[in-house]
């Protein structure tokens, strides 16, 4: 069965391609997590294509195939998730993609213009909810906030705090936290610095100071 870091592996490798999977040259973002669900879940024409779905916000309503959960914002993410945003004033469509490692970024594709895949905070579009697909059962808590696997960094009044195994330590040397993010590079680790409250209280309100 496939797991949530399958398919994030297969997300940050092709970073820059572009993904027409019922659209033809009219890359559209459903493309992305159509292709991923008969790539890596074998299902047939796409997991979204049909079902009532015009735009991507119709996601969160359609009748999906067993197995395939949805997930209500207050529940939050997890890496993985496809998430979905309701329409907006130049988009009366809708936005999708895919939840990066470090439960803040996403992966994506036509999205500011780049009709590839791209990974970046999304933060100025509120989510409606998320679905999850049929990930393998021993993956359930895989890069998952709060497991012991992730290494994150987020930033609070101008200091810079290190995330990792449920405890998060302040990197106050720039020499350090340089050194630390060479590390992460090359372990695979993302070393964006959040900034954003609701991400650094979520961190924090798992974690403990050390």
């Amino acid at each position: 069965m496939t797991t949530r870091n399958e398919v994030l592996s297969w997300l940050n490798a092709n970073q820059g391609r572009a993904i027409g999977f019922n659209n033809g040259s009219n890359i559209q973002c459903v493309d992305l997590v159509n292709y991923v669900s008969q790539a890596f879940f074998g299902v047939a024409g796409g997991a979204f294509s049909g079902r009532g779905i015009v735009g991507a916000k119709d996601i969160w309503t359609a009748q999906l195939d067993p197995g395939w959960q949805k997930i209500p914002v207050s529940q939050g993410s997890m890496p993985g998730d496809i998430f979905v945003t309701g329409p907006e004033p130049t988009n009366q469509y809708g936005h999708t993609g895919i939840i990066a490692e470090d439960n803040y970024q996403v992966y994506d594709e036509n999205y500011a213009g780049r009709k590839y895949i791209s990974k970046h905070p999304l933060t100025h579009i509120p989510y409606i909810g998320f679905v999850r697909p049929p990930y393998s059962e021993n993956d359930n808590n895989s890069g998952k906030l709060g497991g012991k696997e992730s290494m994150i960094l987020f930033k609070e009044n101008g200091r810079v705090y290190l995330w990792a195994s449920n405890k998060y330590t302040y990197v106050g040397n720039p020499s350090e936290l340089e050194a630390l993010k060479g590390m992460m590079r090359q372990a695979g680790y993302d070393t964006w610095e959040h900034e954003d409250s609701k991400q650094i209280k979520y961190i924090k309100k798992l974690a403990q100071e050390s």
